[in-house]
């Protein structure tokens, strides 16, 4: 029975990890979008930016790999998103 076996030990490829740079990695466009959505949110006081900035963060973190974390452009993100929706909904203190 040995001779009959379908397997092929010498067609089996084993598939090799590919290291990128840190240059190489590619554009985070919901991160991006977060943080124009929160400044947009921020400076022209419009509630719809900056929940857009939210969910923008929310799919940002849901799809990022651990490899991938640039710390300063997650928290710049997240700050945005959040900032946004505080100066919007937030009690404005009159002097």
């Amino acid at each position: 029975m040995p001779e009959r076996d379908p397997r092929r030990p010498d067609r089996i490829c084993v598939p090799k990890r590919v290291v990128l740079k840190e240059d190489d990695y590619p554009i985070q466009w919901f991160a991006i979008l977060s943080l124009l959505c929160g400044m947009g949110s921020i400076f022209f006081r419009h509630k719809l930016f900056g929940w857009v900035a939210c969910f923008c963060c929310a799919g940002h973190l849901s799809t990022l790999r651990f490899s991938q974390i640039d710390l300063r452009q997650l928290l710049a993100a997240v700050m945005f998103s959040i900032m946004s929706l505080v100066v919007n909904y937030g009690i404005t203190l009159r002097g």
